[in-house]
């Protein structure tokens, strides 16, 4: 081996990147593609998911409550874990400070 530092024998990023810059696509000519929309969620079919409890069947056994501390959201009852955490997402997206209309 050489004397030089192994930081010094490697070859610059530069060197090593596709001299066309497009070897992301299987060099390709063309722009890089879209990606497709997806939905962020659908609609839960269980009755009574994300409501705050008033709901009839609410609240029983395999429901989870959840509220984010800090979030002008109050506390709701969710049918599962799933739902439950798109729920604190959304929870955590409306501060109690801000106005209505701002992060939704």
């Amino acid at each position: 081996m050489g004397t030089r530092p192994a930081a010094a024998r490697r070859r610059p990023a530069a060197d090593r990147a596709p001299e066309s810059g497009s070897g992301w696509n299987g060099s390709r000519p063309g722009p890089r593609p879209a990606v497709a929309a997806r939905p962020v969620t659908a609609h839960c079919p269980t009755e009574g998911c994300g409501q705050d409890g008033s709901a009839p069947g609410v609240g029983g056994v395999g429901w989870v409550y959840a509220r984010v501390v800090g979030s002008r959201e109050g506390g709701r009852w969710w049918c599962s874990g799933g739902c439950a955490a798109y729920g604190i997402a959304l929870a955590e997206l409306r501060p109690a400070g801000a106005p209505v209309g701002v992060a939704e």
